[in-house]
């Protein structure tokens, strides 16, 4: 289903979007970190 619509996405689309998610799974992890660090310290 996702590389169906990948294939008839314009090719200058997807590298946008796989950078917009890719910045989104580093903001999520950076916000896993920081709950994880939140909880060692107590």
């Amino acid at each position: 289903m996702f590389f169906e619509i990948m294939k008839k996405s314009n090719s200058k689309f997807i590298p946008a979007l796989i950078y917009k998610k890719s910045n989104e799974i580093l903001r999520d992890m950076n916000t896993v970190t920081g709950l994880y660090a939140a909880q060692e310290k107590k």
